[in-house]
């Protein structure tokens, strides 16, 4: 993987790494942020400007076409009012496509909270 003394220098080639339109931040289990849906709270794994990856509870988003909406909790107290619908199911986690994701900030925020944090993870 490409590395950089700056901030932005790093997302870039990260993201250029993962040749996708928007940088995916993946997230280790001791801190993912959450989606707070109908009363239940959802980690969520993996969190792009288009979408996110839940983990699967028991219960709902069942169902591809399933509509989202929720509260999206980061790291730096940010709350976000997220809408879109489950494109995919994975065994252990639910794809959901963002209609207005988090902003290119806000990542960057989180990409910046998991290096000082996290550094030997990303």
């Amino acid at each position: 993987m490409l590395k950089s003394t700056t901030f932005l220098s790093g997302a870039i080639a990260e993201k250029a790494t993962q040749q996708r339109a928007y940088y995916r931040l993946q997230y280790p289990s001791c801190a993912r942020p959450s989606l707070l849906i109908s009363g239940t709270r959802y980690l969520v794994s993996e969190l792009s400007e288009q979408g996110l990856r839940l983990l699967k509870a028991h219960h709902s988003l069942d169902a591809v076409g399933v509509k989202v909406r929720g509260e999206l909790s980061l790291h730096d107290n940010t709350e976000l009012s997220l809408a879109g619908h489950v494109i995919r199911m994975e065994e252990k986690e639910v794809i959901v496509k963002l209609d207005a994701g988090p902003s290119f900030k806000n990542m960057l925020d989180e990409q910046r909270f998991m290096r000082s944090n996290y550094p030997e993870i990303t």
